[in-house]
């Protein structure tokens, strides 16, 4: 179970706390209890003596000196008796019988025997009377115990936030973290704490390294790109030029090779945004249905009929990457179906949600966890026979992230869904 560090102190000297506190508790009493029999036996062998004593004069008689000795104790709570042989001949009949020289528990009370010639002087009282100060040690302890452990555990809570302070700001700077540039990342001024400072200088120093190693992948996706896309665009022009002197064999087979160039193009243009760093992006209001109507207006005939759009919400991005990701979502669902495609546009009080449907093959549940790294093509699309590089879905999560959304595709029973949530700018009802 997960828990912040300050609750887990707390906790811990919650339990810490009272189960020592028991302990203490529990040695206290069984002192106090063994100290308090001494003592009581001590005081009834005192009182035995006096009795053995008397029995011991003179001319003696056993059953006058036990009443004697009983009303002279009767403010003590004490009880006397003699006894012969095992057998009782005078004074109290209810108290119990020891051998002289012990002191043993007798029902409800305490009995010490001394000897006095042939008989044994017997004096006993209640063991409540032991007992007394021992219940009042454990009571009390138990109190202590309690009143230890609510505080100690509200202490513990306070000193375990203030323990736990420095990793909390250290947790929230992680958090803030923006992974377009790595290498000036700032993780705040050093707290004082040895192991904590070192961890936060540990992470600064990965994060600049990763920051540039991530940097040099971008710069030269980058460069090979703008490499690429020169030639491409000569390479197009050159073709469309040759295609018009051929005759229409010639020029089908020459038509085909642009076409293979275009999709080389698209290509090198998604790369390009994929390596486009977010402290690039344009941040502007961008109303999601015209770029919707501008993708649907360059749609082929056939194609438009099957497109289904509805809804309109304005959000705070950067109009190409949006373009892009509703163009890479529309062209997947048309090209992956035969049936109508479905463009929605909803919002709430915070955010944006475009989704597109359609009625295809659809993912499996693995495949949708893995669909938007770049490069990978699912089972469906492998098997049919529409082109593509596996870098549009990643393109989409790209700019889904960079916009301050996130993509995935719903688990839906027919088709493909793909959702796209973005923090929305405004919103108006529908006409």
């Amino acid at each position: 179970m997960r828990a912040k560090l300050a609750t887990r102190i707390a906790w811990a000297a919650a339990l810490v706390v009272p189960l020592s506190g028991l302990l203490v508790v529990f040695v206290a009493w069984t002192l106090t209890r063994s100290m308090a029999r001494d003592g009581e036996d001590t005081r009834l062998r005192d009182a035995a003596g006096v009795l053995a004593r008397e029995l011991e004069a003179p001319g003696a008689e056993p059953g006058a000196i036990a009443v004697d000795e009983a009303d002279e104790l009767v403010h003590t709570g004490m009880r006397v008796a003699v006894a012969e042989r095992g057998a009782r001949i005078a004074g109290d009949p209810t108290l119990g019988i020891v051998e002289a020289g012990q002191c043993e528990d007798r029902g409800a009370r305490r009995v010490c025997g001394v000897a006095a010639g042939p008989w044994v002087a017997l004096v006993g009282r209640d063991r409540e009377r032991v007992e007394d100060p021992a219940a009042l040690v454990l009571g009390a302890g138990l109190v202590a115990v309690a009143l230890t452990s609510l505080l100690g555990g509200l202490l513990a809570w306070a000193l375990g936030r203030r323990l736990a302070a420095p990793l909390t700001r250290l947790h929230h700077a992680v958090a803030a973290v923006s992974t377009e540039d790595l290498r000036r990342v700032s993780l705040g001024a050093d707290e004082g704490v040895v192991e904590i400072d070192e961890l936060r200088h540990a992470l600064a120093r990965s994060y600049a390294t990763v920051g540039e190693a991530l940097e040099r992948e971008r710069r030269g996706a980058r460069d090979a790109s703008h490499e690429l896309r020169t030639p491409l665009t000569v390479l197009l022009g050159e073709l469309e030029l040759v295609a018009e002197r051929l005759d229409a064999d010639d020029r089908d087979a020459v038509r085909r090779a642009r076409r293979v160039a275009e999709r080389l193009a698209v290509l090198v243009e998604r790369l390009l945004l994929l390596a486009r760093p977010g402290a690039s992006i344009v941040r502007e209001e961008v109303a999601l249905r015209d770029i919707v109507d501008d993708l649907e207006a360059a749609l082929p005939p056939a194609a438009r009929a099957r497109v289904r759009a509805e809804g309109d919400c304005t959000v705070h991005g950067d109009a190409a990457l949006l373009g892009a990701l509703l163009s890479i979502a529309l062209e997947n669902a048309l090209k992956f179906s035969t049936g109508p495609v479905r463009i929605t546009l909803s919002h709430d009080a915070d955010h944006a949600r475009i989704t597109v449907s359609d009625e295809g093959p659809g993912l499996s549940s693995a495949d949708r966890e893995r669909a938007f790294a770049a490069f990978f093509r699912g089972a469906e699309a492998r098997a049919s026979t529409a082109s593509g590089h596996g870098v549009g879905l990643a393109l989409v999560a790209h700019a889904a992230h960079l916009g301050g959304g996130q993509a995935r595709f719903l688990d839906v029973s027919r088709g493909a869904t793909l959702e796209v949530v973005l923090p929305i700018a405004s919103a108006s009802p529908l006409p």
